[in-house]
């Protein structure tokens, strides 16, 4: 069989505890220049943390479908949760939800476009992913089986006048580096072996009467656990919300870029990396770096995300200018090389559910170099700002208030006046502690930064 190792991890949600199981499905597309070319399929499954496998028990079969499942519920439900979810909340406590689906026709075909030699794509059955499942979780024999997808009304109500959804569908090809591959896969493939992903995009529109306005704009990359399962352990699902909110009472555009984890494409990668994270206490983006993913040029990332059909919906609807919701610079970055004018960026202030998620977006802030200031207050995270620190106070003390506070504020006033005074801070003091202090090195970048232009402005 064509299935890669079961990966499972501690997923926390608004519902509740779970434990996620993904189990990759690997699908071979063809061949070019002489290189195999694949691409991977997700199952996975929702069990409760205190799920009792002795019990007599239920599987709530799903075949997930982004347009029903997430994205109109989001928009009725004033709880913002996606009803299908809420209906399944009780039954899941004496149960295991298993999602799983297979590649359309036209997928398949899409994939396979351009490759020099082609595989015939046979589906599997439903019952074989069930008893995959009921197996590895040591279900107990003849559990019974309910199709969710069957109670399920097949016609949903027509989105109110003036607000549209639109879709679109791209082929990328995807770099899987060795050790994340070797973690899904392991023993199963060679480094030259490519990769291709489908992706679906989608975009809730609800445009401003007048034309002259610029239309605000919230690109959301897809979360699975975030969005579909309200996780504790990102910010997704509520920033999706918030901007389906706005959207809708106050027009503009959600795009929801298929993007999943930071562009990586599979949950199943996903899983990987918040499996490192939980047994080995290290941020998303240190494991994705650990796994082999490149940081980008800022320094910032790893973020693998192109925008790319975000993009290309925006201009299919003509519009080339618009105020970006987002915290994320790297963002805003991409739009506008891609020909997008930003005329203006909006903060999405998620709340702070507990530790898990405070931990996650300092991470962000940090690493990421997502603007969270606001978010991530005084009240909410240990914090501490510091005055008279200068080029006489010494490194090891910079570098031990780093290590105690998960991020540090490092500012730097300077005018004309105190240029050059000894206990002024210079451009050699501050390349010192960002080459020293892993910590509160892009806080500090940025006090780099503003000197660096004050000095060059002086010189001139």
């Amino acid at each position: 069989m064509p299935f890669g190792s079961f990966i499972s991890t501690y997923i926390p949600t608004d519902s509740g505890e779970f434990n996620i199981f993904v189990l990759p499905e690997l699908i071979k597309l063809g061949s070019q220049n002489g290189c195999s070319v694949y691409t991977i399929l997700d199952h996975y499954a929702m069990v409760p943390s205190d799920f009792d496998n002795k019990k007599n028990t239920v599987i709530h079969f799903h075949r997930p479908d982004r347009y029903r499942d997430l994205f109109l519920p989001a928009y009725y439900n004033k709880k913002g949760i996606p009803e299908l979810l809420l209906s399944q909340v009780d039954e899941v406590k004496d149960g295991v939800i298993l999602y799983s689906s297979q590649l359309t026709s036209d997928a398949i075909d899409r994939l396979r476009e351009g490759l020099d030699t082609t595989c015939e794509y046979t589906p599997i059955s439903f019952d074989v992913i069930i008893d995959r499942f009921s197996t590895h979780l040591n279900l107990l024999p003849d559990t019974p089986v309910e199709f969710t997808n069957d109670k399920i009304a097949q016609e949903i109500e027509q989105l109110p006048v003036g607000i549209t959804l639109h879709t679109l569908h791209e082929v990328v090809p995807v770099k899987i580096p060795t050790i994340a591959l070797e973690g899904i896969f392991p023993g199963r493939l060679t480094d030259n072996a490519l990769f291709r992903k489908h992706l679906t995009h989608a975009a809730l529109v609800n445009l401003p009467k007048n034309p002259s306005l610029t239309p605000y704009l919230r690109v959301h990359s897809s979360c699975e656990t975030g969005d579909m399962h309200n996780a504790q352990t990102c910010d997704c699902g509520q920033q999706f919300r918030l901007a389906v909110s706005q959207v809708s009472k106050k027009g503009g555009i959600v795009i929801y870029d298929d993007a999943e984890g930071r562009g990586s494409h599979w949950l199943s990668i996903k899983m990987l990396f918040y499996r490192v994270t939980a047994t080995q206490g290290l941020g998303t983006y240190d494991v994705m770096a650990a796994l082999g993913y490149e940081r980008n040029e800022n320094g910032y990332g790893p973020d693998l995300r192109t925008f790319n059909g975000p993009v290309l919906i925006l201009k299919s609807l003509g519009i080339s200018s618009v105020t970006l919701g987002t915290n994320n610079h790297y963002k805003v970055e991409m739009l506008t090389k891609a020909g997008i004018t930003v005329n203006d960026r909006q903060d999405v202030l998620p709340e702070i559910r507990n530790q898990i998620t405070k931990k996650y977006l300092i991470d962000k802030s940090i690493e990421g170099g997502h603007n969270l200031h606001r978010a991530i207050s005084f009240n909410q995270m240990d914090f501490c700002g510091f005055t008279g620190v200068d080029n006489l106070t010494p490194i090891s003390q910079l570098i031990e208030i780093s290590e105690r506070y998960p991020f540090v504020e490092w500012g730097v006033s300077f005018s004309s006046a105190n240029m050059g005074q000894p206990r002024y801070p210079t451009l050699e003091w501050i390349t010192q502690f960002l080459e020293l202090s892993p910590y509160s090195r892009k806080a500090a970048h940025l006090c780099y930064e503003s000197l660096s232009m004050f000095a060059n402005n002086q010189d001139s």
